[in-house]
């Protein structure tokens, strides 16, 4: 995200716009259709993993459930049984002064929400700074 010098020099509060996602409101977060039961997955008995790795070692991700652990037969409409749906979202994000290009800020729990509901991740902004302030 671009911000003019003098904003990065002294700091500011600014409000951007973020692409993310959301909890899906038919669902809860849960994937299935409303009045739908959701199973555990019969390959990784619901653990999302399956045996050791090619080379021993840690497990892998199943591949019947994509490493979810649950097996959904009637998928949610408006999320496609992933509990979440795209949403566009405005934040105010403080500016602290003496940020220059390259430096990203990390705002926490900001970021698109986990499968599920598993929460929210944080959104990571990386910062480019106009140095040319006759644009500004």
């Amino acid at each position: 995200m671009e911000f003019p010098l003098t904003e990065t020099a002294l700091g500011t509060d600014k409000d951007i716009e973020v692409d993310t996602a959301a909890v899906c409101d038919q669902c809860q977060g849960a994937g299935a259709a409303v009045g739908t039961p959701v199973y555990p997955c019969h390959s990784c008995s619901g653990l999302g993993t399956s045996g050791p790795g090619p080379h021993g070692g840690s497990s892998l991700q199943c591949s019947s459930c994509h490493g979810s652990g649950v097996r959904i037969p009637s998928p949610c409409a408006p999320c496609a049984g992933t509990g979440r749906v795209p949403v566009r979202r405005t934040l105010t994000v403080r500016i602290p002064a003496g940020l220059r290009s390259g430096e990203t800020l990390r705002l926490v729990a900001h970021g698109t929400m986990h499968l599920r509901g598993g929460g929210r991740g944080d959104l990571l902004l990386h910062l480019d700074v106009d140095e040319d302030e006759s644009r500004a």
